[in-house]
């Protein structure tokens, strides 16, 4: 147990030098990770433990904008790609 809370401590500091989309990027992918997992009813604990450490660093960056920021790079990037291929 010791072990897991020590990697998810360098985790959170590792990421604090990541660029911001970096972080999006990263929570994108847990968010999948986490979505394929759910529908086998069993979510990792270390990959909710990573979640819960991106979030709080989004948060971290963004005071008092929870994870709105994170939802805007998501949509831009959604829905700004086609738009921008015309």
């Amino acid at each position: 147990m010791m072990e897991q809370e020590n990697s998810a401590a360098d985790f959170a500091q590792s990421i604090e030098k990541w660029t911001d989309d970096e972080i999006f990027e990263l929570l994108a992918k847990l968010e999948i990770d986490s979505e394929s997992v759910s529908a086998s009813g069993e979510l990792e604990p270390e990959i909710q433990a990573k979640i819960n450490i991106v979030e709080t660093e989004i948060e971290a960056r963004f005071p008092g904008q929870l994870l709105a920021p994170f939802k805007k790079w998501k949509q831009d990037r959604l829905g700004g790609s086609s738009a921008t291929a015309e």
